[in-house]
Order: C-alpha cells, then sequence, then structure tokens
C-alpha cells in the first residue's frame, strides 16, 4: 500500500528540491522441483526510477507526497510491480518516479524491467535516472542434482 503525506509550505520558501524513487518490483516466485529434478528460480524485480529537481513554490501551497509500495510474490507466479513515487501540487509542476516491474516466475524467468516510463519532474536543475532491470534466472538451480523421497 502506498503511504501518501501532505505538506504545507511555511512562509519565506519558494522553492524546494524534490528527490523520489519508485518501488522496486517484487521478485518472481521459484517453484518446487519435481523428482529428480532441482527447483526453478524466480527472477529479480526490476529497481524503481529516480526523478529530482527544484520545484517553485508558493507558502501556503499543500504538496501531495506518495510514496511508492515495493511489489509482491507468490505462488510461482510472476512478481508484482511496484507503485509509483510522485509530488503533486494545484499550482503547478510536480514529480512521478515510476515503479521497477515484477520479475518473472516459474514460467517467465526473465527480470522486471526498471522503472522509466512515468518518471518526470516539472521545474528546474532536472535529472532522471531509469531504474535497472532485475536479474534473470536460470531455467534450472545450478546446484547438484537431487533425489527426491
Amino acid at each position: 500500500m502506498r503511504a501518501r503525506y501532505t505538506f504545507v509550505v511555511p512562509a519565506g520558501v519558494s522553492q524546494i528540491r524534490a528527490a523520489l524513487t519508485g518501488a522496486g518490483g517484487g521478485g518472481g516466485a521459484s517453484a518446487y522441483g519435481s523428482r529428480n529434478r532441482p527447483t526453478t528460480g524466480g527472477a529479480g524485480g526490476g529497481g524503481g526510477a529516480t526523478a529530482a529537481c527544484t520545484l517553485a513554490v508558493r507558502p501556503g501551497d499543500t504538496l501531495t507526497i506518495a510514496v511508492g509500495a515495493g511489489g509482491t510474490s507468490a505462488g510461482a507466479q510472476d512478481g508484482k510491480p511496484g507503485t509509483n513515487s510522485t509530488i503533486s501540487y494545484p499550482n503547478a509542476g510536480g514529480a512521478s518516479a515510476e515503479g521497477g516491474r515484477g520479475g518473472g516466475g516459474y514460467v517467465n524467468h526473465q527480470g522486471g524491467a526498471g522503472g522509466y516510463g512515468a518518471t518526470w519532474c516539472v521545474g528546474t536543475d532536472g535529472g532522471l535516472t531509469f531504474g535497472q532491470a532485475g536479474t534473470s534466472s536460470d531455467e534450472l538451480c545450478r546446484s547438484s542434482p537431487r533425489t527426491w523421497p
């Protein structure tokens, strides 16, 4: 669940430096192996993107800040994406940093993509860093074969 906060700009403040990062995607869940076969591993979730800039504000403005929540994973499924982190306010500007995608599970062994598309910052001194992709998993573990009871 995303956390939401509000911030009222105090008197004498005309700009705020904002830096926010989207939440990481959940890793894919592994599957249980069958007789004489190792298990498969899930792939890593992608990292959230980062947006930073200086926002022009006015005293009394109310900024709404939403902090992204990390993706989840369960039961040999692909991981769920992380949610975006955002700053918004009524007069102008704002920023958003996209969360990473979930990693592949039992069938899809690809790492989740890093956050990128919904990453922006309306202000000056802007900088965007896209999230890193998650690590792909091998189709089969590289551990020694086991004999299952």
